[in-house]
């Protein structure tokens, strides 16, 4: 009887994992690139980084996240009154924000602590895939 009860089982248990396979879509959105970037749309990106920096000094270029979904950003190296470098080496990782598509809303994410914010003078489109290297 036991011989009979136990594949009973382990298939109701394979079942029961089924759902829990499934592919989910992501509630990030999907990756994005921004077309046609305009002063106000690059503007109101550098602010929003900005902002999200704690309101430190953001040199963005104008190509900013237009080829790669993904931008990364160093933090300035401190230097001297001559421009030299007062320390050899960078300790802090880099920020790096990502954008998303999600519906017709362009939204950046802040990959180290998941705020968002949505750009309402941007428009961007699905990033195209990048091959593997």
């Amino acid at each position: 009887m036991a011989h009979r009860i136990a594949p009973v089982i382990l298939a109701a248990l394979g079942l029961q994992s089924l759902p829990a396979c499934a592919v989910l879509p992501d509630s990030r959105g999907t990756p994005a690139v921004i077309t046609d970037p305009t002063p106000e749309s690059r503007r109101e990106l550098a602010r929003v980084i900005h902002e999200a920096l704690g309101n430190v000094p953001v040199t963005l270029a104008d190509d900013a996240l237009t080829t790669l979904s993904m931008l990364s950003l160093e933090h300035a190296r401190p230097r001297d009154p001559d421009g030299r470098l007062l320390n050899g080496r960078e300790l802090t990782r880099p920020e790096t924000f990502e954008l998303f598509k999600r519906g017709s809303h362009c939204v950046l994410v802040q990959s180290k602590t998941g705020r968002e914010w949505t750009l309402h003078h941007t428009q961007c489109v699905a990033a195209p895939l990048q091959s593997p290297q």
